[in-house]
């Protein structure tokens, strides 16, 4: 699918998403080797993936949110 904009397009998944009862986060963003430009953005569930180890050695206490899901 193809969009005006990426606001636009993170909208229509987070509708999608709500109507279908999970959530969904920006993951990772494409860029044009030309002029640096945005050609692509990866939405993916918001349970997907693992925390870094950098945010793991950090002592703060905080419920976890991602399981490794493949969603």
């Amino acid at each position: 699918m193809e969009f005006q904009s990426l606001a636009i397009t993170f909208k229509f998944y987070l509708d999608y998403a709500h109507r279908s009862g999970f959530s969904v986060r920006k993951n990772r963003i494409t860029r044009s080797r030309k002029d640096k430009s945005i050609i692509g953005q990866e939405f993916v569930c918001s349970k997907e993936g693992f925390c870094s180890k950098k945010s793991l050695e950090k002592n703060i206490q905080r419920d976890e949110t991602r399981e490794g899901a493949k969603c």
